[in-house]
């Protein structure tokens, strides 16, 4: 065997091991890239919940600077967790000057401890908000909400905050 040969059998080898070494290491990446993508998964659902919310509203102050070409967790009145997924845990939005119908979508907020909308101008019915188990507080006071308070909001069941006053709420 020429010094050739025995150099290009050992450049084969060392590439061999090299790839034996790499190749592992790239597929960990593959799959925390993946696991990354299904997180980012949780968090577009709350995306389409804060959008239907937001399409649904009249917000004249312009306050609501949403668009989907910032990270939600940056919005007006959003805070995230500060852990991967990122999801949304408060939304805060009160004396915003905001007017129209809640919509249910905020139900799918599955992660939220605070929603504060109170002294806005919101109408209609108090949305069905039965999902949210982790719901700490509930501030819808100081709108034009109408109806009954939903049977479903003894499904939050960590719920320890809770303001409906001065609305027309009627009812038991």
């Amino acid at each position: 065997m020429t010094i050739d040969m025995f150099l290009m059998c050992h450049s084969m080898l060392l590439a061999k091991l090299a790839l034996l070494i790499v190749l592992p290491f790239l597929l960990l990446c593959y799959g925390v890239g993946n696991a990354h993508c299904s997180t980012v998964h949780d968090n577009r659902n709350d995306l389409r919940s804060l959008l239907d919310f937001k399409q649904r509203i009249s917000d004249p102050s312009g306050v609501l600077n949403w668009t989907t070409n910032t990270n939600l967790c940056q919005w007006n009145g959003v805070v995230c967790s500060s852990t991967p997924p990122y999801r949304v845990t408060e939304l805060n939005l009160p004396g915003k000057n905001l007017d129209g119908n809640i919509s249910s979508a905020l139900g799918n907020l599955t992660s939220l401890r605070t929603l504060d909308l109170s002294d806005n101008r919101f109408r209609g019915p108090i949305p069905i908000l039965g999902k949210l188990q982790h719901l700490n507080t509930l501030s819808l006071g100081g709108n034009l909400l109408q109806g009954v308070i939903p049977e479903a909001l003894t499904n939050c069941s960590n719920l320890a905050v809770l303001n409906l006053s001065l609305n027309n709420l009627n009812g038991v």
